[in-house]
């Protein structure tokens, strides 16, 4: 059986031998209760903007974001810019490999993390009297990482065709967000664009985003996740996340030029608002695209991307579960599950071409799709549609509907006997206290007696270690006030420093501002 297995990164106690001194970052501190008269440098002094802690971080510093609720102002705004934007909280600094700057959320005694709440954010002026679409956290740095806390409240005042983003990530690198969560509001949650790559996003869950002011509260501008990056923009990454009561898409690639991956990742009930009211298109993942013109066909030099999807449940969204959306080349969609979604389950729709005399709907070709799941209301004309399981360019294996006498068919799977659960409540319970998601929610859809098919956390733990240690910002966004170490070999096992697999055949490394130093055994 074919599963997405990531290689092992094993990590071992290591022996540090040598640690020379270094400059020590600087460590700030902000809460509610804080006042920005304070040098911010202690629990006992704290700051009392995140504003404020900005201006004063350098690269290798953190920023520590203590319990309760920053009502955010609109003298906090920091910019306006990209058009009719104002920019409240403007990440541009510049980290390193191994100094990356970190803001660090702390949570209360009884679990609940620090609050961002923008509900306060309605700039007007007199150059944009309707208002100004805002962003609240736009990230164009390097090496930076966000962890553990909420934002919320997300507003929009224009009444034309506009959006707001929680968190905007414009021609930023190597940046890591985990443990976000961005609810309630009316911005997309997390939007990617222009020549943003290799960052990483962790068990971040973006809900009950809705709009009702920009074009007549249709609601089509609130996706989960976005991710809509240029050429050579190459490793983003999404695993353990999720996207519930989002009123557009839960994930859309549209216009996405760069292979995106998503991992153990949920949609659920996209295409309503928080009160079950449908409002926009509603697929669960709407994995590519272009648009309908024929001028927004302009192929990246090596090609298409073949975006990834695996390992991911689709459930309850008002559309597809996933979707092709369009694209004009194959993807590819393994291990997923997919469970009564409003109108197929699987929806393969490719473009013929670009070109304005050929700009057409055609059956799905190119795509790889191995070892799904599919459960629908009883109809099974909803497993999947627009695919010619007769093109040689597509590959379908293993899946739970197969191709019969010119027809798609069920291998009449009875939900009740095959998962631990189907209770849809359970996609949408608390995470654990690190983050990741709980037993209840990845028990849904957990097949019994495993067939070969279907989501599987078996490996998620693992994988999100990996890609921890070796993505986005990398094993810096994990580790503190290293600068330089070394270790020795023993008993002729591998050990490794920062996320960097030291090789058998040398005593050990030493790295310094980012450069590794092999001594030999």
């Amino acid at each position: 059986m074919k599963r997405f297995i990531l290689s092992t990164l094993v990590l071992l106690t290591l022996s540090i031998v040598h640690c020379p001194l270094s400059t020590v970052a600087a460590s700030y501190f902000i809460s509610p209760s804080g006042s920005d008269a304070n040098d911010g440098l202690s629990r006992t002094t704290p700051l009392a903007t995140l504003s404020k802690a900005l201006s004063m971080i350098s690269a290798g510093d953190d920023v520590h974001i203590l319990p309760g609720t920053y009502k955010v102002s609109e003298s906090e705004i920091s910019s306006f810019e990209y058009g009719p934007y104002a920019i409240v909280y403007n990440l541009n600094h510049r980290g390193t490999e191994s100094r990356p700057i970190r803001l660090l959320g702390e949570a209360d005694e009884a679990g609940n993390l620090p609050v961002f709440d923008f509900t306060n954010v309605k700039p007007t002026s007199a150059d944009e009297p309707t208002g100004y679409r805002v962003t609240a956290f736009l990230v164009t740095g390097r090496y930076i990482v966000m962890r553990d806390f909420e934002v919320t409240g997300l507003q929009v005042t224009r009444t034309d065709h506009s959006q707001s983003e929680n968190i905007r990530v414009t021609n930023a690198m190597h940046c890591t967000f985990d443990n976000i969560r961005c609810h309630d509001g009316m911005g997309i949650g997390f939007y990617l664009n222009r020549n943003s790559a290799q960052n990483l996003f962790v068990n971040c869950d973006a809900y009950n985003n809705y709009d009702p002011i920009s074009d007549e509260g249709h609601g089509g501008n609130n996706d989960g996740f976005g991710c809509h990056v240029g050429e050579n923009c190459p490793d983003n990454i999404f695993i353990g996340c999720r996207a519930w009561n989002n009123s557009d898409d839960g994930y859309d690639l549209i216009k996405c030029y760069s292979k995106a991956t998503l991992l153990y990742s949920i949609a659920y009930k996209n295409g309503y608002d928080a009160d079950g009211v449908k409002r926009a298109d509603g697929n669960g993942f709407k994995a590519g695209g272009y648009g309908m013109g024929a001028d927004e066909y302009v192929a990246p030099a090596g090609g298409f991307p073949m975006h990834e999807v695996a390992n991911c449940i689709a459930s309850y969204n008002k559309a597809n579960g996933f979707y092709a959306n369009h694209h004009l080349a194959g993807l590819y969609f393994h291990h997923n599950s997919a469970y009564k979604n409003g109108r197929y389950n699987y929806s393969m729709l490719c473009r013929l071409s670009g070109a304005a005399t050929d700009n057409v709907d055609v059956p799905g070709y190119g795509h790889r799709i191995e070892y799904n799941i599919s459960i629908t209301d009883g109809n099974k004309d909803r497993h999947i549609t627009d695919i010619d399981a007769t093109d040689e360019t597509n590959i379908i294996v293993g899946n739970s509907f197969r191709w019969e006498n010119e027809a798609w068919v069920n291998d009449d799977i009875n939900p009740s006997e095959a998962f631990v659960s189907t209770t849809n409540s359970r996609l949408t319970m608390k995470r654990d206290a690190d983050g990741m998601l709980s037993k209840q929610t990845m028990n849904f859809m957990n097949q019994v007696t495993p067939l070969g098919y279907g989501c599987s956390f078996e490996e998620y733990k693992a994988t999100v270690e990996q890609l921890r240690a070796t993505g986005g910002a990398g094993a810096g966004a994990y580790t503190t006030g290293i600068k330089a170490l070394s270790v020795e070999k023993k008993n002729d096992k591998r050990y490794s420093v920062m996320g960097l697999l030291v090789n058998k055949d040398y005593r050990g490394i030493v790295i310094v501002e980012g450069k590794k130093y092999y001594y030999p055994r």
